[in-house]
């Protein structure tokens, strides 16, 4: 799966005003029935080949129902940014075990209509620190300008 993202990811063109990058690459781990056949040495390694290939750093994409579904904890996670997944009003989201805070969240999804988007059903998502998220985001070596306020909407 790692070689086939990186064939993947090498036909995407660069975004404009240097933010080409900006962003780490994800790897998701939230599918029950991936999880109950994951292997985590191979997951591990996928997340390497990934990082040796991109010079960046991947981040986890996941969710704690489906993350503490392996069947020993996996510290070395912790190690990689956790994009979590947790639908909710609370002010914080649950965590996976592995990790004792995020990078971005999925906190929400809704009408993509009022944000201008055409879809019915997109995805909100907020940085756990809006200002630096981007200027922060692992092995970043774009020129990111701080923003007040950074949201980040995904399909």
């Amino acid at each position: 799966r790692a070689h086939y993202f990186l064939q993947a990811i090498q036909s995407i063109p660069a975004l404009p005003d240097g933010l080409s990058g900006a962003l780490p690459p994800a790897v998701n781990v939230e599918n029950t029935d991936q999880i109950a056949a994951l292997n985590p040495d191979q997951l591990r390694t996928c997340l390497s080949l990934i990082e040796s290939h991109t010079g960046r750093m991947p981040v986890i994409y996941t969710n704690q129902a489906s993350w503490n579904q392996l069947p020993t904890p996996q510290p070395w996670a912790a190690r990689h940014p956790l994009w979590v997944a947790h639908w909710t009003d609370a002010p914080e989201p649950l965590l996976p075990r592995d990790w004792s805070t995020y990078w971005l969240w999925q906190y929400s999804q809704t009408d993509g209509r009022p944000f201008g988007v055409q879809s019915a059903q997109i995805d909100l998502n907020r940085f756990k620190n809006p200002v630096g998220a981007l200027r922060e985001a692992p092995n970043n070596s774009s020129n990111i300008h701080d923003a007040n306020t950074v949201r980040a909407f995904t399909d």
